[in-house]
C-alpha cells in the first residue's frame, strides 16, 4: 500500500538558517492546494494555524494534521446536531406543536 504524505507537511517551510529572519520580513500567505479536498484544505489550514501559534517552530506536522483533523470533525458534529435541533423546532412549529 502506498503511504499517503500527510498534507500538513507541504505547509511547513523547510528549515533554513535564514527562515526566522524571512518570517520576520514575508508574511505567510496560505494558499489552497488545488490538489486537496476543501475537508482536506479546512484541516491543513487548521494545522497550519497550530504551527503559527508555536511561533512556527518545532512540533509534529503529523499531530497538528489529527488535532486539525480532530477538531474539523467536531465541527462537523456540532453543526450536524445544531441544524438537526433545528429541524426539530421547525417540524413542531409547523405541526402546531
Amino acid at each position: 500500500m502506498k503511504s499517503r504524505k500527510s498534507p500538513a507537511r507541504d505547509l511547513a517551510p523547510p528549515a533554513s538558517p535564514q527562515a526566522p529572519a524571512l518570517l520576520e520580513t514575508q508574511p505567510i500567505v496560505e494558499t489552497p492546494d488545488p490538489g486537496l479536498s476543501t475537508r482536506e484544505q479546512e484541516i491543513a489550514r487548521l494545522a497550519f494555524g497550530y504551527w503559527m501559534e508555536r511561533g512556527c517552530k518545532g512540533g509534529s506536522a503529523e499531530q497538528d494534521w489529527l488535532r486539525a483533523e480532530a477538531e474539523w470533525q467536531n465541527q462537523v458534529d456540532a453543526a450536524a446536531r445544531a441544524g438537526t435541533m433545528q429541524n426539530r423546532r421547525a417540524n413542531r412549529a409547523t405541526a402546531g406543536g
